[in-house]
């Protein structure tokens, strides 16, 4: 079992005040923010998932493991800046279809830029391995004209199609979108 409070304990203490000053300069959020630094927020969700803050049975081991660390994690609520940061660091290490499973729940609790891009980042590596498949996904989330989930798509086809083979992809979405938002409200194609 998961011990939450070890995990908002290691937060609080990798905090940094000059930090958090800095960074509220910037960000709008509703949750209250730490000053814990993007790298540390990442390492933290390594962690999470190697079961460093009580994790799963012993006898479990490699992914079924991470797996069962990230469920375990994922059942407490967040408040903390930091604390959604870190969920989805740990959602975005997930295997590409526990992934999207989770994604659009996730999205619902980002407020600001920096949880999205940064979520979008750390998908990477699973978005490269299913490019094609998951344009389907960036499709669903242009269509849905939420703000973070219209966000997190153009983010994606940023971060991870300009590469040989996507570019018109990427120029596509972006046109069917801003002719969309110059028309009104109706159906994309």
């Amino acid at each position: 079992m998961m011990n939450y409070q070890d995990f908002r304990n290691r937060l609080f203490e990798e905090a940094e005040e000059g930090y958090r000053d800095v960074v509220l300069t910037g960000i709008i959020s509703e949750r209250p923010l730490l000053g814990v630094r993007v790298p540390k927020c990442r390492e933290i969700a390594k962690e999470i998932l190697d079961g460093k803050f009580g994790g799963v049975d012993a006898t479990i081991e490699g992914p079924a493991a991470r797996l069962k660390n990230a469920e375990e994690f994922l059942k407490n609520e967040p408040v903390a800046f930091e604390e959604v940061a870190v969920r989805g660091y740990v959602i975005a290490a997930l295997p590409y279809e526990e992934m999207v499973k989770r994604m659009y729940d996730f999205i619902q609790l980002i407020d600001n830029w920096e949880i999205c891009d940064t979520f979008c980042a750390a998908m990477g590596k699973n978005i490269k391995r299913h490019r094609e498949e998951f344009l389907s996904e960036i499709d669903k989330m242009i269509r849905s004209l939420d703000e973070f989930q219209t966000r997190v798509a153009y983010v994606c086809l940023l971060d991870h199609y300009i590469v040989d083979g996507y570019f018109a992809v990427v120029v596509d979405r972006i046109n069917e979108i801003s002719e969309f938002l110059s028309e009104g409200p109706g159906e994309l194609s």
